[in-house]
């Protein structure tokens, strides 16, 4: 009944979880922490760009079965 919330929850859950795995990761030290952020951006981008890869390849598929119906 309230997706607002159900997205704000989830938000803060994994921006929770994030921060949580960089301190147990990190334990103080600056250039762990930047490694872990590296390391985040690059799987963020990675997801993305495999996830494109995944939808254009099943739009694809899509218009070719269109096509050959």
């Amino acid at each position: 009944k309230m997706p607002a919330m159900l997205v704000m929850g989830s938000f803060i859950c994994r921006i929770g979880l994030v921060l949580a795995g960089f301190y147990f990761v990190g334990l103080g030290d600056w250039k762990k922490l930047v490694i872990c952020l590296i390391g985040f951006i690059v799987a963020r981008f990675a997801v993305i760009w495999y996830t494109k890869l995944v939808d254009e390849k099943m739009m694809q598929i899509k218009k070719e079965a269109i096509h050959e119906a």
